[in-house]
This record gives structure tokens, C-alpha cells and sequence, in this order.
């Protein structure tokens, strides 16, 4: 028995159980043998229900469920029918619902939906008997739709299931990357995925992913990775697939993700706009400005700290090497003391590292020497001009009081007739007394005085 159009599925059915829960009832294969004279009585209790459970082994495209029933009698019965996709256990859909009572023998009903199980529920109202003769499930193979099952669905469609009648996907529910009522349109450039809801990552050159699976073909832009290209790179790392690694960026901030820059600039000893290159011979430091010292062997500087990878040049210390020996020491590390034949600072400043013995001086070096002994000169002799003079004022000084305090022995006071010891002219007349007081300015012997001039 076939119904128009589409397969009786009952051919391909795997398993059947009639049962109420407890009960398994023997038979069952009368109701489905397509003969309408084998009957079987499913009433065995008042207000009971019934499972009809059916495997059809693989998933189908139902259609309809008919019906054959036989009874003398009035009836109630109301019928549920589900389908499920892998047991009789997880909850199915219900694909339609119908009472049956005092109807003809012929029932027919609409059930369009796909799976692998079907389960008819048969809950009874009667204590008559009730008799289903034969049942007939018709529909097609999963993939299949129209009048006797020969067109293919849309292989986009999910699960490849579409309408029995028209061919349309099930709900819309396109398979990933497609759309539209039968899913033959791609998704939209730029989107992909499940109902092409998904954005495509920062693919290379700006193409479009794959509009199924959302990879970019061809790689990623700098800075992405995955494939998908919908992941940024991590901190220290950069560029396509973020293979690159940053430079010595400064303060050990994250470069570019894209370009590789430091942005900030670079760390001591490093230059360039990523950082990479170490600073060039004989600099190093921030944007490597500064000069390496006088390291030995004409030695580069370490390109970060300055400090001579080694020792220092003869006549150099310090860990960078940049400072000279102090006067008076010359030679590796300032060790050495330089020698007393050399007499100037600048003879020994200028030492020679190998022989210990003065070097010639600059003519820079002669001029700022001679200007310094002139300009020492000048001041000592104008020092000692004022010394001697002031040396000679002060013996002059000291001799006038010396004369001074002494008195003359020739001296006569005139008026008193005594001399300046006080002691009188006696004896003397007047003329003699006049020319011994003559005789006082002109004295007969070299005075004091005399002898100061």
C-alpha cells in the first residue's frame, strides 16, 4: 500500500514496540504488515496510553501518518505524535496532535518534520474496544523532497533536510558560510560562519576570509595571527603572524604590533627606529650620544654602560676610562709616580706613559706656561720693591730718633751762660764766650747728623 507521491518509510522500519510502560504487547507487527484485516486491540485498561515506538535507522523527511482503525463501538482516543533524532529517551518535538473519537476508519495526519524516531502516543477514554488494523508513515529520504522523492535539497542546507514540499531549508537554517530561502547564495564579503553572522579577521591586503570557515588564505595582516587573523599579537612580539620580536624598546614598553617601532624611543645602547642595533664603535648610552673613554688597545666601550670591555688605556682610570691621572702619577690605572726630574706640572701631566721621561710641551702649552711665570714674576718683584722701601723708611725713622735724644756736647745756652749739662762759663770772658757760641755752628768734628746723610 503506497500513499501518492512520496514512500511508505514503514519499509525500511528497524524496530517496533508496542508497550504501556509495563506492558509489552505481542502482535504488533499486524498493525503495520499492510493488510487491514490483521487487527490489534490496544485497549487493555480504563484511562490507559500506549507507545508505538518506531526505528527507522536512519534520519527521514516524514510527511504524513495514516491511519486504519475498525470498531463496532464509540471511541475516545487522543493521539500525539513525536519525533526524536537519536532515542526514545530525550525529549522530542511534537510533530501534531489529534483526537480521534466516533471518526471514520481512515485517519489522516500531517507530520513534516525530520528524524530518526517516531513514538505515537495513544491515550484511550473508552473501556470499549478499540482496533488498529494498519498504519502507513509516509515521506521521504533525508536529503530528498517532491513528488516521488527524486530532487536533491540544497547541499547547504543544514544537515542537507529541506521542505518535503519546496525544497527550502528547514527554518532557514543554512549550513556555515550560506544564506538565503534555499542556501545557495555565499555570505556577504567581509562575513562568514553560521548564518554568516561572523566578521572575517584582518586578513592580508584586505581580502576577504573564506566565507565557510573564516580563514584567511593568505595569511594575516602584521600584527594578527590565527587562522582566522582575529587574534593581536602578543606584548614583544609584532608583524605577520607576530613572528617578529620587539627591539630594546625604552622602559621595556611593547613595540608596534603592526610595524615593530618603539615609539618611545630605544634603551641605552640601542638606536634605530625598532631598537635593534646596538650603538655604533666608540659611542654608547641613551641614542647612543655619548663617547666610550680611552679604553686600552684602542677598545670599544660596552654599547649600554660606557664601561671599557677590559682596562684602561696607560694614563687613564675610571671605569669608563674617562678620567686622566691625577699630577704627578702616571701609567696603567695611575699607578706610577712620575719623575723628579720633571719640574713643572706640566712636564709631569705630560710624562710619557713608556719611558717615564718629560715631554715636550704644545706651544698651547708654552704660551699658557710663559703667561703664568711672567704674571709670577711681576707680582714677587713688586712685592719685594715695597718690602725694601718700606725697610728703608723705617731705618731713617729710627735714626733721626736716635740723633734727636742725644745731646750735643757743644751745645751752649747763651742766655743763661751755662752750657746744656748746666754747668757755667767761668773763667771766660765776654769775647770768648761769643766765639765758643760762633763756634756752635760749625761744629769741629762729623755729627750724628753728618753721618746720617
Amino acid at each position: 500500500m503506497k500513499s501518492k507521491a512520496y514512500d511508505n518509510l514503514l519499509e525500511d522500519l528497524e524496530t517496533t514496540v508496542f508497550t504501556n510502560g509495563n506492558l509489552t504487547v505481542n502482535g504488533t507487527e499486524n498493525i503495520i504488515d499492510g493488510n487491514v484485516s490483521t487487527c490489534l486491540d490496544i485497549r487493555r485498561s480504563y484511562k490507559s496510553t500506549w507507545y508505538l515506538q518506531l526505528d527507522f535507522k536512519t534520519v527521514k523527511s516524514f510527511y504524513e501518518v495514516v491511519l486504519y482503525l475498525d470498531s463496532k463501538y464509540s471511541y475516545y482516543i487522543k493521539l500525539s505524535i513525536y519525533v526524536r533524532n537519536s532515542s526514545f529517551v530525550e525529549a522530542g518535538s511534537r510533530c501534531e496532535s489529534d483526537t480521534l473519537y466516533n471518526k471514520s476508519n481512515i485517519v489522516k495526519i500531517k507530520c513534516m518534520d525530520q528524524g530518526r524516531f517516531m513514538e505515537l502516543q495513544f491515550s484511550s477514554r473508552t473501556k470499549y474496544p478499540f482496533f488498529i488494523c494498519d498504519i502507513i508513515i509516509t515521506g521521504c529520504d533525508n536529503g530528498m523532497f517532491g513528488k516521488n522523492c527524486t530532487r536533491n535539497c540544497s547541499e547547504n542546507c543544514v544537515g542537507k533536510s529541506c521542505d518535503i514540499l519546496n525544497g527550502k531549508c528547514l527554518s532557514g537554517m543554512c549550513s556555515d558560510g550560506w544564506q538565503g530561502e534555499d542556501c545557495n547564495q555565499k555570505c556577504n564579503n567581509g562575513t562568514y560562519g553560521t548564518q554568516c553572522k561572523s566578521h572575517c579577521g584582518n586578513c592580508r591586503d584586505r581580502e576577504y576570509c573564506d566565507h565557510v570557515t573564516g580563514y584567511c588564505k593568505g595569511g594575516c595582516e602584521d600584527g594578527s595571527k590565527g587562522d582566522k587573523c582575529d587574534k593581536v599579537c602578543l606584548d614583544g612580539t609584532y608583524g605577520s603572524n607576530c613572528k617578529g620580536k620587539c627591539g630594546k624598546c625604552r622602559g621595556g614598553q611593547s613595540c608596534d604590533k603592526s610595524s615593530g617601532v618603539c615609539l618611545n624611543g630605544c634603551e641605552n645602547g640601542y638606536f634605530g627606529e625598532k631598537c635593534i642595533l646596538q650603538c655604533p664603535d666608540g659611542t654608547y648610552g641613551y641614542q647612543c650620544n655619548s663617547s666610550c673613554g680611552n679604553c686600552k688597545d684602542m677598545k670599544d666601550c660596552h654599547h649600554v654602560t660606557g664601561y671599557c670591555n677590559g682596562s684602561c688605556a696607560d694614563g687613564s682610570m675610571g671605569v669608563k676610562c674617562d678620567k686622566e691621572c691625577p699630577f704627578g702619577f702616571y701609567g696603567k690605572d695611575c699607578s706610577e709616580r712620575c719623575s723628579i726630574s720633571c719640574g713643572s706640572k706640566s712636564e709631569q701631566k705630560s710624562i710619557s706613559d713608556e719611558t717615564n721621561t718629560c715631554k715636550p710641551t704644545t706651544e698651547g702649552e708654552n704660551n699658557v706656561i710663559i703667561y703664568a711665570l711672567g704674571t709670577v714674576l711681576i707680582f714677587s718683584l713688586l712685592a719685594n720693591i715695597i718690602l725694601v722701601a718700606m725697610c728703608i723708611i723705617r731705618f731713617h725713622r729710627k735714626r733721626k730718633d736716635e740723633v734727636y735724644s742725644k745731646p750735643s756736647p757743644m751745645y751752649v745756652n747763651v742766655r743763661d751762660g751755662h752750657r746744656r749739662d748746666n754747668q757755667p762759663l767761668e773763667g771766660m770772658t765776654i769775647d770768648q764766650q761769643n766765639v765758643q757760641y760762633e763756634s756752635l755752628g760749625v761744629p769741629s768734628h762729623e755729627t750724628h747728623y753728618d753721618a746720617l746723610k
